[in-house]
């Protein structure tokens, strides 16, 4: 007989208690330990969400570690900044001018950035010396020479002037209709024509595309004579020009003729490009036995 208010203890009710315990036990730590954070299905966290200085969601949100000017976005959400302004330098950095740079040969029409001036085929900062007793650049004149009837700069005169006679001579208007062409056979009014390289006249009654070709069967730069019309050759897709002063030989640059047509050449499977006998093609591309460009 068992005294009342005392359980009973036997040997099946002492084990359940025991596997009850470690259930209760186990089932605690898993609810301890979880994923190492929360998990948001919602928007797209897919892992939960880890923070070191920032937080990171690879499958579309923002990743930050700490704050170096920006955010990066894998996913494609944002943008990459590396100092605030939203943009990154380009592999090869910002593309250089090839003229009118301090110290750079000058663009057509002796043209100088920033109020430079040009002398001897290079040009000089605004606000320096123009070299002997030229005097001192200053927007885009120097002091002593190139402007009209001035003694040239080196063979180089002020915007709207071109240098008769070489270096011993003298500066001239030019650029407007029936006027001699400025340097680099720029003219304001019309299109340079003239066989002599540095001895043509603007012309605003022929020479252009679509007017009738001027004497000796002339047209300007990229422009060719057709039964005594003027039409545009040498961009894509249009008839190659001639290879004469008036015209610019062959096709635009990035361009190649091929059956007295301009088309693109050098690019990854675009024909290769022809200068004299010498095919090529752009960086990392050679030119294979069909004469197209393939990766090496």
């Amino acid at each position: 007989m068992v005294p009342a208010g005392k359980p009973v203890s036997s040997a099946g009710s002492r084990r359940r208690l025991y596997y009850g315990a470690l259930l209760a036990a186990v089932v605690g730590l898993m609810a301890a330990v979880g994923c190492g954070g929360s998990s948001d299905t919602g928007n797209g966290a897919g892992a939960g969400t880890s923070t070191t200085g920032g937080s990171s969601n690879p499958s579309g949100g923002s990743n930050t570690t700490g704050d170096t000017g920006g955010s990066v976005n894998p996913g494609g959400g944002d943008t990459t900044s590396m100092g605030g302004d939203n943009t990154v330098p380009g592999a090869g950095g910002t593309p250089q001018p090839r003229c009118g740079g301090t110290n750079q040969a000058c663009c057509a029409g002796d043209i100088c950035d920033g109020g430079g001036c040009c002398v001897n085929d290079r040009c000089v900062a605004a606000k320096t010396t123009c070299g002997q007793n030229r005097g001192m650049c200053t927007a885009g004149m120097c002091a002593n020479c190139g402007g009209d009837g001035d003694a040239c700069c080196g063979g180089n005169c002020s915007a709207g002037f071109v240098c008769a006679g070489g270096q011993g001579g003298t500066c001239e208007a030019c650029g407007t209709a029936d006027t001699r062409c400025c340097a680099g056979r720029t003219c304001d009014e019309g299109v340079c024509i003239g066989l002599a390289l540095n001895n043509g006249t603007c012309q605003t009654e022929c020479g252009a595309p679509t007017q009738d070709c001027c004497a000796n069967n002339q047209c300007g730069e990229n422009a060719r004579c057709t039964q005594g019309k003027c039409e545009a050759c040498g961009g894509e897709g249009e008839a190659c020009c001639a290879g004469a002063i008036g015209a610019l030989a062959g096709c635009s640059g990035g361009l190649r003729c091929e059956a007295n047509k301009c088309v693109a050449c050098g690019a990854l499977n675009e024909t290769c490009c022809r200068q004299g006998n010498t095919l090529s093609c752009n960086n990392r591309l050679t030119c294979d036995e069909a004469l197209k460009c393939v990766a090496n």
